[in-house]
């Protein structure tokens, strides 16, 4: 595009730094070219800026408006011919109009098309240059990912071996916590008393199943524990002082399964057929252990449950041997259960 000043005729500059007359397409103006400052170009609003006429359309609107026909409500409305312009007025407003741009020459072609060159050039490098930066940033991250994918497969076989480790701790301590408890007994169902003499029961209960028992000479510790069913008597530890004893007592017991008429002399108003129980003192773990395979002995599942010195014993069938059960993990994996977490 071209300067439209007859005195110029330059080509504008590309990046729009020039005024352009709302009058006619293509008509435009350095502001060095024309009235209007460059200054208060950019100032004004695009509304401004596209009302805006030059000089030379300007003096063409002003002349039009002035010879605009006039109604006449008294007569025919008279129309002035182009011989009636001042003769002054009309050889100016011809010098003012100017044609048409010319067609571009062979050089402003070139130009044009060299301008293209460079700016095709321009997006090519640019294109070219924001890609390999992609590129180097996605090969950044793949090898990080890398990495990371190397420190997951570590972490994890890491986390295998502390698994492992942790599961084999606890059932050691486990252990040495069942350990601890093989030389006690847990008696339930014995009824409660104020005036009761808790040693007097046991060895009144020892003589009745064959077993004497001293409590000077075999009982370290005797007493009621906390029971979490209301209105049930709370059952009684016995802590034996010698292992021997006790699987002495606690054999003895289960093979006469005591029920309260044999303790008549000692505590009175009882029934006497309610049976009285001698367990082991498990664990808290063992003791759920315990529970579990006794729910799936009810279910059918299972054929028989044993406890030998605070360990868990199954057996699925009467004709299979027992088989030891160490974590609830076990019977859930080899019945295919899941027992619900406490």
């Amino acid at each position: 595009m071209f300067c439209s000043a007859p005195t110029c005729g330059k080509r504008l500059p590309l990046d729009g730094n020039f005024a352009t007359c709302s009058s006619e397409v293509g008509c435009a103006y350095h502001f060095d070219c024309t009235t209007i400052v460059e200054r208060t170009w950019f100032q004004w609003s695009g509304r401004q800026r596209s009302n805006w006429v030059c000089p030379k359309h300007r003096q063409v609107r002003i002349y039009t408006l002035k010879r605009k026909p006039e109604n006449n409500l008294c007569g025919p409305v008279i129309k002035k011919t182009s011989e009636e312009l001042d003769s002054s007025v009309v050889p100016a407003l011809l010098n003012e109009i100017r044609p048409a741009d010319p067609l571009p020459t062979k050089h402003q072609e070139q130009d044009n098309m060299s301008e293209i060159e460079e700016l095709k050039n321009f997006l090519s490098n640019l294109i070219n240059s924001k890609t390999n930066e992609v590129l180097a940033k996605i090969g950044v991250l793949d090898e990080q990912l890398r990495e990371t994918k190397k420190e997951i497969v570590e972490l994890k076989a890491e986390n295998s071996i502390l698994k492992t480790q942790n599961e084999r701790l606890e059932l050691e301590v486990r252990g040495l916590n069942q350990l601890n408890r093989n030389k006690n007994v847990i008696i339930n169902g014995i009824p409660e008393s104020k005036e009761e003499n808790i040693p007097e029961i046991l060895t009144h209960l020892a003589n009745k199943v064959g077993v004497t028992v001293d409590q000077e000479l075999h009982i370290d510790e005797i007493f009621r524990i906390p029971n979490s069913k209301p209105n049930v008597p709370r059952p009684i530890l016995v802590q034996f002082i010698s292992l021997k004893k006790r699987n002495e007592f606690a054999i003895a017991a289960r093979i006469h399964k005591p029920k309260l008429s044999i303790l008549s002399d000692c505590l009175r108003e009882v029934d006497p057929d309610i049976p009285i129980y001698i367990n082991d003192h498990l664990t808290p773990a063992n003791s759920e252990i315990r529970k579990n395979c006794n729910s799936l002995k009810r279910e059918g599942r299972i054929f028989g449950v044993q406890v030998r010195k605070g360990r868990i014993y199954i057996k699925t069938s009467e004709q299979e041997p027992y088989e030891g059960i160490s974590t609830t993990q076990q019977i859930e994996k080899k019945f295919g259960v899941v027992f619900p977490k406490k």
